[in-house]
């Protein structure tokens, strides 16, 4: 149902704090709003152009946000032709596409492709702000063949892959008061949103009204896919609030699913107790207690602090799992190797040893009042964008963290702690991306030998390939670089 003619929902100016991006966005397209929304972060600037709801055009003074270094990026044209593209269309006062067609270096349709991911890759990138000004100008300039973005599906995109955890949460507390229902009437169609696996199973929940806090009886990482689902679909009018049925509950919470470990046909007394051990370390790691696991206080030496991380690593190591005794424990001792390994590199990067050693599931710090301003190019973006993934990964949630990896490489393409972290997050998004990114990793190896985390990464996905020579060579020499450098 169209919204116009009521009064608007969006302010002329504001801040971004109190009007997520998110928010805005979905104003506009349930208003079917034409008009330019300017944002600013610091010296940064985007004006996004908006046409009946749907984004047009954004304009970014961020140079590697252009359509010509875009181009670039995705290896559809070379920096020599980019330069010379560049030079042409200034010197004619044309615009850099045209020139790339008149040179027969895209096709029409492969250009309009390209302006649409560009495009999207812009309006995205504004999900992850935190903080910022807005301002809104009720009229854009005539935009022709301008490729229109699905509002719906960039909205549930952005929120589900980018938006900062603390925000979800902070929204979510008025959504969770009432029973869920997927809304009788709505403009988004489900087939457009390109849904996992778990969001087609919480919408075919969500067909009747149920009771929302029994959705979250999950871990750490679907808890977090979840609440962000859950918000997106609210945003974009997907589901809406009910009343509970009097005197019943809408749905019947489900018991939390324990780990159970089946010791029956062990004789061996070792791996009998170490298989339980590591099942009850498994369960502490689940309850969100990473600290418990890593078992260091804070204000610990730090050479105290890498002792413990070997330990671990000895511990956790892949090749102690492969008998069959231990079999069904060895994907938790890779998950607890992983948690150790996370704990670490926070440790590492000197951030407070309380801090990096509290349960992921924590509520955010809050933001302080004097935060030291970045300096806002290409670097500074990346470093963020790095943040905001180590801490999907710290959470479990891969597959946002591998999006904001992307987001950092294409600012900085050749900071090499992203491309270790996005192969990782690839293939803990997926198993089926273990090949690939095991290659990645190794062939980072190649110019830098002596990289810690890719060595251990590349042995935890070796082992999951079941190359174990492989996995033990990197594992060994892995520990022998943290031994080295203590």
């Amino acid at each position: 149902m169209s919204a116009r003619g009521r009064d608007s929902r969006i302010p002329r100016s504001g801040s971004l704090r109190k009007h997520p991006f998110e928010r805005l966005l979905s104003d506009a397209f349930f208003e079917e709003r034409t008009l330019a929304l300017v944002l600013r972060k610091r010296q940064i600037q985007k004006t996004l152009w908006i046409d009946g709801g749907a984004p047009v055009e954004c304009v970014s003074n961020l140079r590697h946000e252009t359509l010509g270094q875009f181009l670039v990026q995705r290896e559809r044209i070379t920096n020599a032709e980019f330069k010379d593209c560049l030079a042409e269309a200034a010197a004619r006062e044309l615009r850099f596409g045209e020139i790339v067609l008149e040179r027969g270096l895209l096709t029409p349709a492969e250009l309009g492709e390209a302006l649409r991911q560009n495009l999207a890759y812009k309006v995205l990138e504004c999900f992850t702000w935190a903080e910022g000004e807005f301002r809104v100008e009720p009229w854009i300039p005539e935009v022709a063949d301008a490729p229109a973005l699905q509002t719906p599906r960039v909205i549930f995109t952005g929120i589900t892959k980018f938006v900062p955890q603390d925000r979800v949460a902070a929204a979510l507390g008025g959504i969770l008061e009432r029973p869920l229902v997927l809304a009788a009437q709505t403009r988004v169609a489900l087939r457009d949103l390109r849904t996992s696996p778990m969001q087609d199973e919480l919408i075919r929940t969500l067909r009747r009204p149920t009771d929302a806090h029994a959705l979250f009886q999950r871990d750490g990482a679907e808890r977090d896919e979840l609440a962000r689902t859950l918000y997106a679909c609210s945003v974009i009018g997907l589901v809406t609030p009910v009343e509970a049925p009097a005197g019943e509950p809408a749905v019947v919470e489900a018991e939390r699913a324990e780990v159970e470990v089946d010791v029956s046909e062990l004789e061996d007394e070792t791996p009998f107790f170490l298989r339980d051990e590591i099942a009850e370390e498994y369960r502490t790691l689940r309850n969100g207690s990473a600290s418990a696991v890593f078992a260091v206080e804070p204000g610990a030496d730090a050479a105290v602090v890498r002792a413990r991380y070997v330990e671990l690593c000895r511990r956790y190591a892949p090749e102690r799992f492969e008998v069959p005794e231990l079999a069904p424990v060895a994907e938790m001792a890779a998950e607890l190797l992983h948690a150790a390994t996370t704990v670490y590199e926070q440790i590492r990067r000197r951030r407070p040893l309380a801090e990096a050693l509290a349960p992921a599931r924590d509520a955010a710090p809050p933001t302080p009042v004097c935060e030291p301003e970045p300096a806002p190019d290409a670097r500074g973006l990346a470093e963020e964008h790095a943040r905001q993934a180590r801490e999907r990964m710290a959470g479990g949630n891969f597959g946002a963290a591998a999006a904001l990896l992307t987001l950092a490489l294409r600012s900085d393409p050749g900071n090499p702690s992203c491309r270790v972290l996005l192969a990782y997050a690839r293939f803990r998004e997926s198993a089926e991306h273990a090949a690939e990114s095991l290659e990645a990793l190794e062939e980072i190896l190649v110019a830098a030998p002596d990289d810690v985390a890719a060595r251990l990464f590349a042995a935890e996905i070796a082992h999951s390939v079941e190359d174990h020579d492989r996995a033990v060579a990197h594992f060994e020499r892995g520990c022998a670089l943290w031994e080295a450098a203590a």
